[in-house]
């Protein structure tokens, strides 16, 4: 973005009708952002012409101008939405202070102003919050009069942190839906590691401040420097991705650690028995064929929510993590927040080297990929071929990169692939030379400063299991009970035998219901391993048109089909937390 323009003149003038209009002169031209006759009408006017959701509105509004147009648009706005208000000029925002009282404005709890170069990156974490699957289609864009023709390149880039957060928005509901029943599955069989598993929180600000993190990823370029990482051994805390571990084991380098997150990780990518001896960041709902080979010390990183319920429990609450696509993000969040003052990056190419996308030679395809090709600049300048899975890990990057920075020195040391702005490029051999100067056993470090759970805390959490069985028991009794009232309903609604002014009663009771399971901890592992099922339902819910008469009979049949599915989970997950015990 460009930053502040050149050669800006702000002005506040009066306007026909006794108001104040404002007007923002560069050396494009001149622009009046309110009507210099009417400018509260014509805001008036402006704000009635916006497509807005009657409830949960999410608005995210370029440009703060002077007020008019953001209070008017509040009126057309209900008690549960949002309005995020970016503006791009700290002088514009500084003019509008002094000249116009917007305390109303600021002190709206529906508001959240965000300035470009004083809070902007917190739009991230809001967006995150304030926008999911579920009602992403009651999202506005809207755009401050004239803000477009003064700002350009800054709306370009608002429009792209947007347009990016829906793609993640949509990813992860599709990951949701292909990933939820074994994230369920897995957690409730990785229960049985809990005791003796550690966290990543015991070894926070352990590791020697001097000492650099070399997260090893697996891309092409791994091949060029990998023999060099020799020399880092004992040096440099190595952390591995998953599927960097055969190339590494192959050069007969042992990292520190190795990192897994995903729920379906192919078990070859530890098929090594020197694998199996690394200590494992692991989330708990990775591949249980994973942890059944992997025997040695097991780090919860990121724990699902059903065992950070526990952990809360006996207060040792996890840290919260910055979310990332891949499992080097991962490895990225681990290393910052473990403390790290310098963290460098290898292999990690997010581009392809001719058709090869991994060390080795290897070439992994995703489905339709040919669509998802795409290019960036490269290290060396010149655009290289990648794809937008890999685009979105690059952005996650270059993002998190800027919220350390100061704090934490990035070098990317790949040799090669996409640029990640914001790392520094250095050689892995310059790194060696200039960094790696003090001996550091990691493994030392991890056996003085983790703890497994102590006697009492087996205890508690051997009764948490027991409380997740009862619920569970209670859970397919309650979901009976809805099905069979939906489909009771439904047969009275195609009889004509039922009265459409007793659908609140029905609809009041299944949300107690729906209410009460969702307190359960159980829930959270029967959430996830419905989402194939609950989040296609939901959203026809959501979206259902026609008749009121119409769209009862999807509310019926949607909470119908969610409950038989909340059966199914509770069945086949129970024997699981009974092996647990």
């Amino acid at each position: 973005m460009e930053g502040e323009l050149k050669n800006i003149t702000i002005e506040s003038l009066p306007a026909r009708d006794g108001n104040q209009y404002l007007n923002i002169t560069t050396v494009a031209g001149s622009y009046r952002m309110n009507s210099n006759y009417r400018p509260l009408t014509e805001a008036a006017k402006w704000a009635e012409g916006l497509e807005l959701a009657q409830t949960g509105a999410v608005v995210l509004m370029y440009g703060l101008g002077n007020g008019y147009c953001v209070r008017e648009l509040l009126k057309h706005l209900s008690s549960d939405a949002a309005l995020i208000l970016w503006e791009p000029s700290v002088a514009v925002y500084e003019h509008i202070k002094q000249k116009y009282d917007i305390s109303d404005i600021l002190q709206d709890a529906r508001v959240r102003l965000l300035i470009y170069g004083q809070n902007e990156r917190e739009i991230f974490a809001l967006l995150d919050t304030k926008i999911h699957w579920s009602n992403a289609k009651k999202q506005s864009i809207c755009i401050h009069p004239q803000y477009d023709k003064v700002f350009p390149k800054g709306l370009a880039f608002f429009e792209e942190i947007i347009r990016n957060n829906n793609v993640r928005i949509y990813t992860n509901r599709n990951t949701e839906m292909h990933f939820g029943e074994a994230i369920a599955t897995n957690t409730a069989f990785n229960l049985r590691y809990v005791p003796e598993a550690f966290l990543v929180r015991d070894i926070v600000g352990k590791f020697p401040k001097e000492v650099p993190a070399i997260i090893v990823a697996a891309g092409p370029s791994l091949d060029k420097n990998i023999e060099e990482l020799k020399r880092a051994k004992g040096k440099a805390v190595i952390v591995a991705t998953d599927t960097a571990l055969r190339s590494l084991i192959k050069h007969e380098i042992i990292p520190d650690f190795a990192v897994v997150l995903d729920a379906k990780k192919p078990p070859s990518y530890f098929q090594n028995p020197e694998s199996h001896q690394i200590p494992l960041f692991a989330k708990i709902e990775a591949n249980k064929d994973i942890l059944v080979l992997h025997q040695t010390e097991k780090i919860w990183y990121d724990s699902h929510e059903y065992l950070k319920r526990f952990l809360t429990r006996i207060d040792r609450t996890p840290r919260d993590y910055h979310a990332g696509g891949s499992v080097a993000n991962a490895a990225f969040s681990i290393c910052s927040t473990l403390g790290f003052e310098r963290i460098v990056l290898i292999g990690q190419d997010l581009a392809y080297q001719g058709d090869v996308t991994h060390a080795g030679g290897r070439v992994s395809s995703i489905r339709a990929e040919d669509e998802n090709v795409c290019y960036v600049d490269g290290v060396d300048g010149k655009p290289v071929k990648t794809r937008h899975d890999w685009v979105q890990y690059l952005k996650w990057f270059e993002r998190v990169i800027g919220e350390v920075q100061g704090e934490i020195e990035v070098i990317d040391a790949t040799e090669g692939g996409a640029l990640i702005r914001g790392a520094k490029l250095m050689t892995l051999a310059e790194v060696i030379d200039r960094y790696c100067h003090t001996e550091c056993d990691a493994y030392r470090v991890l056996q003085e400063n983790s703890r497994a759970l102590s006697e009492a805390e087996r205890s508690k959490f051997a009764d948490y299991i027991k409380e997740s069985l009862a619920e569970a028991e209670a859970m397919e009794a309650l979901s009976q009970q809805i099905c069979e009232q939906c489909m009771e309903v439904q047969k009275a609604l195609q009889a004509g035998a039922w009265s459409l002014s007793k659908q609140q009663q029905l609809r009041e009771q299944i949300g107690r219901v729906n209410a009460r399971l969702q307190q359960m901890n159980f829930f959270l592992l029967v959430d996830d391993y419905t989402k194939k099922v609950s989040i296609p339902a939901i959203t026809e819910m959501l979206e259902a048109e026609g008749s009121e008469e119409e769209r009862f009979a999807v509310y019926l049949r949607s909470n119908c089909t969610i409950h038989e599915a909340f059966k199914e989970a509770a069945e086949l997950l129970t024997p699981l937390l009974e092996e647990a015990l």
